[in-house]
């Protein structure tokens, strides 16, 4: 019943009408039985089991037999728990990029869940399962047979229904794997279009190559005499069908889009950008890791004939690849970090569960620690590679998904056991069972050649259809957001504002970050003679100029004179001009209050005043004595020697958070 108490059933699982029914039959199968051992002559024996043949045909006219019921109910479960994926990939995402673009993510993720359904019912089901040839299904369309319309006789029944919720949630995954890898720069136009095409059409078709009575690599076709390479494609719950799919597409688009500004420096070099909340990728993380257990176990499509031993398997084998993928990422992260990193254990989990997707039913808890672990590295290395191509995928997608499916699909056709396979595919009392399995286990190359085959096939397929399409986008009227719309982040730009209220202050701020960690660095590294070296050495660039006298106005080039404070603080400027007391217009934008300090002291904090940065509030420094900064534990270090720059918090941001 789905509960541990023995003793109560769970209606919403499984009908308590038919429940009652069932024993009732089972009742008087065993009277009948008993009885007429003893009694019954042939005509009573008759009679009574026209009363049993009535029960099962009343109890079927009632909602099905309770083993169809409870696979409705498995599907409707596995499908709800890989549509709650789109959490975890929203969570991941955002935490994964910057504050500024929140809303964008949100929005698109919110429109593949949305498009995905809509094509999956108007012709994906279609394309991916109806009835056809060996390449594409054409029946079925709009979730009924023969029209978008049927009258009562092409209606569904309940089964058919479940299968089309639970295959949904698979095409809006793979859909959702290409919005993260291009985040940040895309046009909301031309990802709206991709992600009607990819669940509508493109997914579908490789979905009935791999999945359908009648696909060319399926192993469900009925003849298994014509099964490719003698057995078909392993792929259990679709390292190819959704992962290369979702990856290849994923790839295309990240280098038609081009990087995000200010990924790479001038020489080519990566350059980490913000992200905005780690505790958020972590979430997301463990949300996908949940919803995973419905995407491998309950791609059995249900729990009749030992099929549920096989999903019990499937949930462990999916668990210890995780921790082994996990594992192995971290390890190699803190090689070449120096640090463990909460991202690479974040994606080396997810590489652990993209690459255990096709063997986890027939692989053995041994192989899945095994083939997880080497994911794990086929990340980090992948990740690193797409890098190096000099290519921007915003949440490592590519290495996870591309680079994982492809070693999932391959790491099937090597670690198939001939049971597992025959007990997770097919019928075992029929006919005619293939003899082929995995390599490590002697069966032969045939499923390695049958996986790389479909490999090539679905790289072919996706790709060439995803590149046709962003290319002729990018043609007719561009796939990317303008400079300055990206330059200020897509919400304010595009979606109304900032996800987070208040934190207009925090976009003003990192929108000045080169000015903040240019005086950063002056207070951190220079002393007072190297300052006054470096700011006089170059007048044509607007630096300070000027000779060692400090008690003089000193001439800036190209702006206001910076003139000496008479030993204490001055307040801050108006964005007008110079202060009261000597302190000077030309900070931060142009209009922060910086200045000398008197006998040497060395050079005061900026002031960022009401017009400083962008409307930020604005404070002083502590007050200056003999042209040293008073000793005031958590402001200023007491010598110029060692100075330490940490002024109050401006609208909640301090500027060493900046400068880290």
């Amino acid at each position: 019943a789905g509960t541990k108490d023995a003793g109560t059933q769970n209606p919403s699982t499984i009908s308590w009408r038919a429940t009652k029914m069932l024993l009732k039959v089972l009742f008087l199968v065993t009277a009948f039985l008993a009885y007429a051992d003893a009694t019954m002559n042939s005509t009573q024996m008759e009679m009574q089991l026209a009363v049993v043949t009535a029960e099962l045909a009343l109890l079927k006219e009632e909602g099905g037999l309770p083993s169809e019921q409870l696979d409705i109910a498995w599907l409707i479960i596995g499908g709800t728990l890989v549509e709650f994926m789109q959490a975890g990939f929203v969570m991941l995402e955002v935490g994964s990029l910057r504050a500024k673009n929140t809303r964008n993510v949100l929005v698109m993720s919110l429109v593949d869940d949305v498009m995905a359904a809509l094509g999956w019912w108007a012709t994906g089901w279609a394309f991916a399962y109806g009835s056809g040839n060996s390449f594409i299904g054409y029946d079925d369309f709009g979730m009924a047979t023969g029209s978008f319309f049927p009258d009562g006789t092409e209606k569904w029944v309940g089964i058919q229904y479940a299968r089309w919720f639970f295959q949904y949630a698979f095409a809006a995954t793979a859909c959702t794997i290409v919005s993260g890898a291009v985040a940040e720069r895309l046009k909301f136009s031309s990802y709206l279009l991709y992600s009607f095409v990819i669940p509508s059409f493109i997914y579908p078709v490789v979905a009935h190559w791999a999945w359908s009575a009648d696909g060319w690599a399926s192993p469900f076709i009925a003849d298994h005499n014509n099964l490719l390479f003698g057995s078909g494609l392993v792929d259990y719950a679709g390292c190819t069908v959704v992962h290369i799919v979702g990856g290849i597409s994923a790839l295309v688009a990240v280098i038609l889009t081009g990087p995000r500004k200010g990924r790479f420096d001038d020489q080519g070099k990566p350059v980490d950008l913000p992200q905005q909340n780690a505790t958020f990728q972590c979430l997301g993380t463990f949300i996908l890791w949940l919803g995973w257990y419905g995407f491998n176990a309950c791609s059995t499509g249900g729990l009749g004939g030992g099929l549920a031993g096989v999903a019990a398997k499937i949930a462990a084998n999916t668990t210890v690849s995780a921790g082994g993928g996990c594992l192995s990422a971290l390890l190699l992260g803190y090689l070449l970090e120096g640090h463990v990193d909460v991202g690479y254990g974040c994606n080396g989990i997810l590489a652990g569960l993209v690459a255990i997707t096709s063997g986890c039913a027939t692989s053995e808890p041994w192989a899945a620690v095994v083939i997880g672990i080497i994911g794990g590295a086929v990340y980090v290395g992948a990740s690193k590679l797409v890098l190096r191509m000099g290519l921007d995928d915003a949440v490592d997608a590519i290495a996870v998904h591309l680079a994982n499916g492809v070693w999932g699909v391959i790491a099937a056709a090597l670690f198939c056991t001939e049971e597992n396979f025959k007990q997770a595919y097919f019928d075992l009392s029929a006919e005619n069972l293939p003899v082929k399995y995995g390599l490590f286990y002697g069966g032969g190359g045939e499923m390695l050649a049958c996986a790389i085959v479909m490999i090539l096939a679905t790289f072919a397929w996706a790709g060439g259809l995803v590149f046709i399409l962003f290319f002729t986008l990018n043609k007719c009227g561009g796939i990317r957001v303008d400079a300055e719309i990206e330059e200020r982040g897509l919400d304010v730009s595009l979606h109304g504002g900032l996800a987070y209220s208040g934190t207009e202050g925090l976009e003003a701020l990192t929108a000045n970050i080169p000015q903040l960690l240019r005086l950063v660095h002056m207070y951190e590294k220079l002393d007072q003679q190297e300052l006054v070296t470096l700011l006089g050495s170059k007048p044509d660039d607007g630096a300070y100029t000027g000779g060692a006298d400090y008690t003089k106005p000193v001439p800036i080039a190209g702006g206001p004179t910076l003139t000496p404070i008479n030993g204490s603080a001055p307040p801050p400027t108006n964005g007008t001009g110079p202060s009261p007391n000597g302190g000077m217009n030309g900070g931060m934008n142009g209009n922060g209050n910086v200045g000398y300090l008197q006998n040497g002291g060395g050079f005061q904090a900026p002031s960022l005043n009401g017009n400083g940065v962008n409307g930020m509030p604005s404070y002083s420094p502590p007050p200056v004595s003999n042209g040293l900064f008073n000793p005031d534990p958590g402001q200023f270090h007491p010598q110029w020697s060692q100075p330490q720059l940490a002024p109050p918090p401006v609208n909640g941001i301090e500027l060493m958070q900046v400068r880290q």
